[in-house]
């Protein structure tokens, strides 16, 4: 490829990026609250907030990723999220799967979606490929166990017709976007990457058909990190920063791995609020890769917020993740060979 060529594709790429990173964030001028589901394992699970990813896996690899959280244990009706995702790499291409179900109390969520993506090669040993993903989103709401002060003050004189009695169902399209980026080596980092996406990019109500009704918002995400060689083992920096330009969070990250194979590292969060940024929770991890294919994680959020143990509330959050990979190979099988027993010496074909 001649580097004129090469020249003309960065442009455009750089191009590309910055318009992507302009309409989202002026997409996220209309949010006001923020619904998704955060992880801490999120260096790992990258498919679920960004379709882009899907061909950023190892080269003709598929990877298969689950993810198992329970917010806040030690209350009644927490939040509990489970995530299952698959993205394959071929080439270029990549393709990609995601199921999410989230629950909060009297309130649930589904939400599927299919991504596809696409890579292109620049100088200087970078990438950037750009993703959609398009799905359904699904909210339940449980009206039996919702009371309003006037039920609970035994005062009410007729029922609010904006507040479900019964189960309530509802759904829409859903779709996203995201770019992401690699370099071999850059800031002192090997393997750099960044990543900036959307999801829910048609934001609206989901309305109850027995009343009451969610304003779906629009999110951005945007990621980065990279890895520091010390001797046998890697240290891996990552940070993330979501928004909705009403609620901000943000997350730095460090995971030492040990030969490839262990890891243990730890997170810190800040959440915004009214009057700025305060601390939300500080994420121990641990991780055991006993294959080159599989790796397994575990996380503790230790809640430094109001709602926090040291409070006498919540005693934190677990998240469990497992991960397994493995290549693809479409090669065609070895030509079978026939012999003729009836001859001395035999003859194949």
């Amino acid at each position: 490829m001649s580097s004129i060529h090469l020249n003309i594709m960065q442009k455009l790429s750089i191009k590309v990026l910055i318009s992507t990173t302009i309409c989202l964030l002026v997409i996220g001028n209309a949010a006001k609250a923020q619904q998704d589901p955060y992880y801490a394992h999120f260096m790992f699970n990258k498919l679920t907030y960004n379709p882009a990813y899907a061909a950023n896996n190892m080269a003709n690899h598929v990877c298969a990723t689950v993810v198992y959280k329970n917010q806040w244990f030690g209350w009644q009706g927490t939040p509990t999220t489970s995530n299952f995702n698959i993205a394959a790499n071929y080439g270029q291409n990549g393709f990609g799967l995601n199921i999410e179900k989230d629950e909060l109390g009297f309130q649930s969520g589904i939400n599927f979606a299919i991504s596809y993506a696409r890579k292109i090669e620049m100088a200087n040993q970078q990438t950037l490929t750009i993703g959609a993903s398009g799905g359904f989103l699904q909210k339940k709401l449980d009206g039996t166990k919702l009371r309003t002060l006037t039920d609970l003050q035994k005062m009410a004189s007729g029922t609010d017709p904006s507040i479900p009695t019964i189960d309530a169902t509802q759904g829409k399209p859903d779709i996203g976007f995201g770019v992401y980026y690699t370099k071999q080596s850059f800031l002192g980092l090997d393997n750099f990457y960044g990543g900036l996406s959307a999801t829910h990019l048609l934001p609206g109500k989901l309305t109850y058909a027995s009343g009451g009704s969610i304003n779906l918002r629009t999110h951005a995400q945007l990621i980065a990190g990279g890895e520091m060689q010390m001797g046998g083992n890697v240290l891996q920096p990552n940070i993330k920063f979501r928004t909705d330009l009403t609620k901000t969070q943000f997350e730095i990250n460090a995971n030492y791995f040990i030969k490839n194979q262990y890891w243990g590292g730890v997170s810190y969060r800040w959440d915004s609020y009214k009057f700025g940024y305060r601390s939300d929770a500080i994420i121990l991890m641990a991780g055991w890769k006993p294959t080159p294919k599989l790796k397994f994680g575990v996380s503790y959020d230790v809640t430094v917020s109001r709602i926090g143990f040291a409070a006498g509330n919540s005693f934190g959050t677990i998240e469990l993740m497992a991960q397994y990979c493995f290549e693809l190979n479409f090669q065609p099988p070895p030509t079978k060979k026939y012999y003729d027993t009836r001859r001395a010496n035999g003859w194949q074909r």
